[in-house]
């Protein structure tokens, strides 16, 4: 499975992506990972899914469907992945949307930015 991961203590992403092992530990850092502190990082898996513009789409990004400007923070929930509203108005108690098929993401959908970094360029 492919994950991004995010360092709370540089506040940026670590590289493109990476691939972790069965028992939880990236393949290919460039640094000795004996000497981290998992605490320190945010792993954050691919969906499996792409937005309209073909980018992959990690937990932790934030979708908008650009015909309405609304938006959702992705988020992993009940054993599989789905979005929960960010737009104002929204309410709390609408609870989780669940992606069903990659159709429903290609159209009109954009990765326009992440929890961590707010918006892409």
């Amino acid at each position: 499975m492919n994950y991004r991961v995010f360092s709370k203590t540089h506040n940026c992403y670590l590289g493109e992506e990476f691939v972790l092992t069965q028992d939880g530990k990236p393949l290919h850092l460039e640094f000795p990972t004996d000497k981290l502190d998992p605490r320190d990082f945010i792993v954050e898996p691919f969906t499996g899914f792409y937005d309209s513009g073909g980018r992959k789409i990690f937990v932790g990004d934030i979708l908008t469907l650009k015909c309405f400007e609304l938006s959702y923070k992705v988020v992993w929930n009940q054993d599989r992945f789905g979005m929960v509203p960010l737009y104002e108005g929204s309410h709390p108690l609408l609870g989780v949307y669940h992606f069903s098929t990659q159709k429903d993401l290609s159209v009109g959908w954009s990765v326009t930015g992440n929890i961590h970094e707010k918006s892409i360029s």
